[in-house]
């Protein structure tokens, strides 16, 4: 049971690291703010009409937006963990492979790796974005004004605690 608890905050824990602002980005076009992602489902959507105007421009924000898709891969793998973790809580196996703590260790192993590989990827890909914004501001006006992080304040006056079961848009 204990383990099981601590299994659970951990994924709590890393579920408040891995929160993605993506929904309150914004962008600053001629004092007017922009929501960046203004879809769920097509992030920099909200730039696409500017960006449409640059060629350049266009062709890294449908890098992006192609990039920022879901895979088949990154859910098929964490499955395998999920599924090998599973098959080590409710085995019995005591030698080998089949030991208990190497199958939940190699299930979560497998899951962790998968997450910092698929952050790593998100983060490159918002270098995309940045390419984007910086390819239209060389040639057109107006100029697009983005902070990647979306913050603009302190990092202490933004500062939450939960477990972000509900989020506010």
């Amino acid at each position: 049971m204990n383990k099981f608890l601590i299994t659970l905050f951990l994924f709590f824990s890393l579920t408040l690291l891995a929160e993605d602002l993506s929904c309150n980005r914004i962008a600053y076009v001629n004092y007017q703010k922009i929501l960046v992602d203004s879809s769920s489902t097509i992030k920099g959507d909200g730039l696409k009409y500017l960006l449409d105007k640059d060629p350049i421009a266009k062709s890294y924000l449908e890098t992006y937006q192609q990039n920022t898709l879901p895979s088949w891969k990154t859910a098929f793998i964490n499955t395998f963990g999920v599924a090998l973790a599973a098959v080590g809580i409710f085995t019995n196996g005591d030698s080998g492979i089949t030991h208990r703590n190497v199958l939940v260790g190699a299930g979560l192993s497998v899951i962790g790796i998968n997450y910092f590989i698929s952050r790593n990827k998100y983060k490159k890909n918002e270098e995309n974005l940045m390419m984007s914004i910086r390819e239209y501001n060389k040639r057109n006006t107006p100029k697009i004004y983005f902070s990647p992080s979306g913050k603009t304040g302190s990092v202490l006056k933004n500062w939450k605690f939960g477990f972000q079961i509900a989020r506010s848009f």
